[in-house]
């Protein structure tokens, strides 16, 4: 039963912890507890609710427009379980009070009252509980949040100049029903300019659809999509590019995607068409390892068999690992693939080259111990592939006690399939505690692993606790029961609730130690159980438990193609099943199209937009000074507000709190090394498919046919080649949720993927099918985006075969006014059984735009054509020439001058206008290249972290951070952030040498500190003792008239900017104060005061400007 409790707490690193309410009542645990719906209980005849003391639990912030509970028990004058009525309200800053609820305990005594959040403005508001019949109030301060979520689906996600971006929004509330209301639409090109932006209504179904078409000419790059709705947001990348779709895809199969630096480097590339054959043809791999510097290492070259091939590269024996990678190595495999037609697709896989083949892990049941209560830890060791490792570890706990005393237990254990589970019992007075674990990895030498957590504990005047430990195995799904086991000082009855996506789905009461619930949809993807019990001294003890289900949708939508496969212009028929009225988005795109990017609506997002609502990190990470962890003790009332609840309780009722220690309790490490601190927190419109031409006549053709009879007559040119085949957002089910939609086959030979998100009272649902359009012969140009006018330019041409005999393929290039042919317009080249040829006809183009090629195939057994465009560029190198311009409101006018020069290139001038509200609504570019990564002492250190602090805070607010530059910017604030702990002083202060050399702290400097430290917490988690012992040290250093004189000295004056005397440095320092937004308010008054009696002798107009900032 331990082995499976702690193995599944293994599997939940990433719980959810949950914004809180509560659900309905079962006190028989022979059975899980039913499943059935919350539902309300009303006030019987002559229930009020006199007489009773009250447990009452809200959650701390409520989402309009979505269903919300409150959690109460009632007791008698013995805490015996009474039936009392409550009613709820909610009352805004001028006391208008809003009704919600009307609810009973019911004879158990404890129930849910649940309620929609009604539609407010945003902001802070009272709930007031009261029960029905008394002059008592419960009040507790809750946020109204408009904050639901919001998801906006594109028809794909990378586009080229001139197509139009088709998107819809869907705007749901947090159980994932349609929300009808407003949503503000902006799209910002590449350079941050804003191009689009409209105000959407979403209809009943919370859909609203949009459509942007590109200019020919737009700046290329990542575009950005936002949708806003009162304080939610949503934003997706698209691309938009010059590019020519892949014709084949490449994977890799390595086994693992990690390697010690001896280990021989295996595994198997495979290559297929995306209409589904494989490729025949050879693979070229280069392995590239990093060693300050990217060089080659080791060449592999193989010929495909049926698609695939492998293939072994030597060790990379020595490699520089890199701060980036956590000190692992990086390993590029540059692989290319080259079929039998002469066409070559890439990719790259990259690989970790680590120090050590075993991972350990400590994985506690909790984040807090309970004195006097069992506790168990998980002992994982494992392959960086996560395979199971068996071998010995030895660990030591530490556990803390008052007066800087502890209590030592040394163990080994062995685990088995990589596992193994450490029992402990709690001392009565543990303060906190500590454990390290130690391994040796299965290398020669044996390197030793080591990991190690620090655990607060829980604090309880009356030494009460409760904990709660799931002993069910796994992630359950919808439908399983999972059961959890209660542990307890004292007997009595627990009550407990199930919280997911910021409601109470289930709630209960149990006599005994274990509590069984059948898992519902409403659980998924997350939940957490509050369990809570009265002791005999009245005081409440809780505890708090999040546990993962297999996520699901509410809604089981269908989607089938009448067949799996069909040629080009066949009919095709669709069919959707929703099980409700529902309106559906559709999609179908080719899907070498999703080989560039990715950009499909799945369950993954749900999920990571649930997961953004309502988790907060699993692991914490707390920096340590001094190799130092401060424990903490958490009462009640902390256990209850760290998972996102409220409680709200009668005066008998003794709800702990953390208690405030004299002496902050610092603890050292064990062994006296540097100890890495985990903190496991256990809370922790119509179809706009672009209609198939007509078969195209083939006159130009039938003289061909006509001079060889033989062969085979053309009897469709192939023209209809969409990336998107169907786009349509607001496809109407009827009321049984059936629906379907007739379409022509488009002439790609390729796999379509279809992709459908529905949207009802029920929820969402997702689905997707595929469909490939295939026949046995034809012909494919390998075009590329464009060309340039005057070049002599090879058509590539490929000719696929996959009848059974060899063909002898006579192929026609169509004559053209815009190109010259150079060469034969006609050449016969044979391509074998199941094979693919190639062959290529020489053109010059002569007109500059966007043209039309036709080559047809023809063999005596079939035949098959093609016309297909190209653009054409201009000769010369591209020059631009910008005329700026403001339009005032007076004159609603300007002139520019739009001249083009003389000399130009013929027919290659354009002419493009863009409008932007103001200067400022612009963004600035290239931010990403002022990235630096901070070295040197404690001021050149700032020098870098203070505008990597900036540049990311900008282009956070901004919307144009991307996954790579977020990630450099974050590293390098990260060692910015933690280099500068080696200059800071023991009073809080900072220099440039720190205590290592002679001087004091410098105030300039500390103050520069404080406010970028401050700036710096809305990009990364900045502790907020070092903030207040910096501004505590400052405050200390101000003169009675409110200045302040410099003290320590800064060696690199141009951090300085000029700043001279003692009216500047005040207003410096004034304003990392303010900045800091916690210190102390006399300090900063006393500060304004003293620069508005100085104001009038200042002459220098730097001073002068930052005071004015001040």
């Amino acid at each position: 039963m331990k082995r499976t409790t702690l193995f599944h707490i293994f599997h939940i690193l990433l719980c959810i912890t949950v914004l809180a309410a509560s659900g309905c009542i079962e006190t028989d645990h022979k059975q899980p507890d039913s499943a059935a719906p919350i539902e309300i209980i009303p006030c019987g005849e002559g229930v009020t609710g006199t007489d009773a003391d009250y447990l009452i639990f809200v959650p701390k912030t409520l989402f309009v427009g979505s269903e919300s509970s409150i959690s109460m028990s009632a007791f008698g004058d013995a805490h015996e379980p009474v039936e009392r009525c409550v009613t709820y309200t909610l009352s805004d800053s001028d006391n208008n009070r809003i009704p919600l609820v009307r609810a009973s305990t019911g004879k158990s005594g404890h129930s849910v009252a649940r309620f929609e959040t009604p539609q407010v403005e945003e902001g802070t508001y009272s709930l007031i509980a009261e029960p029905v019949g008394t002059d008592q109030e419960y009040i507790a301060t809750v946020r109204i949040s408009k904050s639901n979520p919001i998801f906006i689906e594109t028809d794909k996600p990378i586009y080229k100049p001139g197509q139009t971006v088709h998107g819809r929004i869907l705007l749901l509330s947090n159980n994932l029903k349609p929300i009808e209301d407003s949503v503000e639409l902006e799209i910002a090109d590449a350079n941050g300019i804003k191009v689009f932006r409209e105000t959407l209504e979403t209809n009943g179904f919370g859909v609203a659809t949009f459509d942007l078409p590109l200019s020919t000419e737009p700046n290329l790059g990542t575009w950005k999509i936002k949708a806003e709705a009162g304080e939610s947001k949503s934003v997706v990348d698209i691309e938009v590019e010059r590019y020519v779709l892949p014709k084949f895809e490449i994977e890799t199969e390595i086994g693992k995607d990690w390697f010690l630096v001896s280990d021989l480097i295996a595994g198997t590339v495979s290559a297929n068409y995306f209409f589904g054959k494989s490729v025949d043809g050879s693979v070229e791999i280069e392995a590239v390892k990093y060693t300050g510097t990217w060089e080659t290492y080791a060449t592999y070259s193989a010929i495909l068999e049926n698609g695939s091939a492998e293939f072994e590269l030597p060790a990379v024996e020595w490699i520089a690992g890199t701060y980036g990678a956590g000190g692992q190595g990086s390993l590029m495999l540059n692989i290319s693939v080259t079929d039998t037609g002469n066409h070559t697709e890439t990719t790259t896989e990259l690989l970790k080259i680590v120090e050590s083949d075993t991972i350990l892990q400590l994985i506690p049941e909790s984040s807090t111990v309970k004195p006097g209560l069992s506790f168990e830890v998980l002992v994982v060791t494992e392959d960086p592939d996560g395979n199971a490792i068996d071998t010995n570890v030895s660990i030591t706990a530490v556990f803390h006690e008052p007066g800087y005393t502890e209590t030592v237990r040394d163990d080994t254990v062995t685990t088995e399939n990589g596992i193994a589970i450490l029992s402990y019992t709690i001392p009565d007075n543990c303060t906190g505690a500590y454990i390290e674990a130690t391994c040796r990895d299965t290398s020669d030498i044996g390197d030793v692993v080591c990991r190690s957590v620090n655990l607060d504990a829980a604090y309880s005047p009356g030494a009460s606790f409760i904990h709660i430990v799931q002993t069910s195995d796994g992630v359950p799904n919808v439908g399983d029961t999972i059961t959890f086991a209660v542990h307890s000082t004292n007997p009595g009855t627990v009550f407990y609730d199930i919280f997911a996506n910021g409601r109470t789905v289930y709630s209960g009461t149990s006599e005994r130690s274990e509590i069984a619930v059948q898992v519902t949809p409403q659980m998924s993807p997350a939940a957490k159980i509050v369990a809570y019990m009265i002791n005999p001294n009245s005081e409440v003890s809780a505890d708090v438990l999040p546990f993962d289900v297999r996520f699901e949708t509410s809604v089981d939508l269908t989607s089938e193609f009448g067949s799996d496969t069909v040629a080009p212009g066949d009919a095709v028929r669709v069919n959707f099943d929703a099980g409700v009225g529902s309106m559906i988005g559709v999609a179908i795109v080719d899907e070498s199209v999703y080989a560039l990017s990715s950009g499909r609506l799945n369950l993954k997002q749900v999920f990571d937009e649930l997961e953004k609502r309502f988790m907060v990190p699993q692991i914490e990470i707390h920096p340590e000074y001094g190799d130092y962890y401060e424990n903490r003790l958490l009462g009640t009332y902390d256990i209850l507000d760290d998972a996102g609840m409220q409680v709200l309780a009668s005066p008998s009722f003794d709800i702990p709190k953390t208690p405030v220690p004299e002496a902050r309790d610092m603890w050292k490490g064990v062994g006296g090394r540097n100890v890495a601190v985990m903190d496991m927190m256990v809370e922790e419109a119509e179809a706009e498919a672009m209609p198939a031409p007509a078969a195209m006549p083939t006159a130009a053709l039938s003289g061909e046919a006509e001079a060889d009879d033989e062969l085979a007559t053309v009897e469709r040119v192939r023209q209809f080649f969409p990336e998107t085949w169907l786009w349509m957002p607001d496809l109407l089910t009827d009321d049984q949720g059936h629906a379907q939609i007739d379409l022509t086959a488009p002439d790609s030979i390729t796999t379509w993927q279809l992709h459908a998100v529905s949207t009802s009272e029920d929820g969402i649902g997702i689905a997707e099918d595929s469909l490939t359009v295939f026949q046995e012969f034809f012909l494919e140009p390998d075009l590329p985006y464009s060309v340039t006018r005057g070049e002599v330019f090879p058509v590539r041409v490929q000719v696929y075969n996959y009848l059974d005999m060899q063909q002898d393929v006579k192929l026609t290039l169509s004559t053209g006014d815009w190109f010259e042919i150079i060469g034969d317009e006609v050449v016969t080249v044979p391509v074998g059984a199941n094979s693919v040829g190639d062959t290529s006809f020489t053109i010059t183009p002569t007109e500059i735009g966007t043209h039309t090629i036709e080559i047809a195939a023809q063999t005596k057994a079939t035949a098959d054509a093609v016309r297909k465009e190209i653009i054409v560029e201009a000769e010369g190198t591209r020059q631009e020439i910008v005329e700026n311009g403001n339009l005032d409101a007076g004159t609603g006018s300007i002139t520019l001058d739009a001249a083009l020069p003389p000399g130009i290139v013929d027919d290659s001038g354009v002419v493009l206008v863009s409008f932007t509200p103001s200067i400022v609504a612009q963004t600035i570019n290239g931010l990403d290249s002022l990235l630096n990564m901070p070295f040197g002492c404690g001021e050149q250190n700032m020098i870098m972290f203070a505008p990597d602090v900036e540049v990311l805070r900008y282009l956070k607010a901004t919307d144009q951070t991307n996954p790579e530059v977020q990630a450099k910017a974050e590293l390098f604030i990260i060692t910015g952030y933690q280099r500068q702990f080696t200059f800071r002083h023991n009073d809080g202060s900072f220099s440039a040498f720190g205590e290592g050399g002679r001087e004091g702290g410098s105030l300039w400097l500390t103050s520069f500190v404080l406010g970028s430290f401050a700036g710096a917490r809305d990009v990364t988690s900045i502790d907020d003792s070092v903030l207040a012992d910096a501004s505590n040290w400052i405050c200390e250093h101000q003169s009675g008239d409110g200045s302040w004189e410099s003290i320590g000295f800064v060696c690199h004056q141009e951090m300085i900017g000029g700043m001279e005397g003692g009216y500047a440095l005040t207003s410096f320092v004034a304003i990392a104060l303010a900045d800091y937004g916690a210190a102390d308010p006399a300090v900063l008054e006393e500060a304004q005061a003293y620069l508005e009696a100085n104001l009038e002798e200042q002459t220098d107009p730097y001073p002068l400007a930052i005071a004015s900032v001040a």
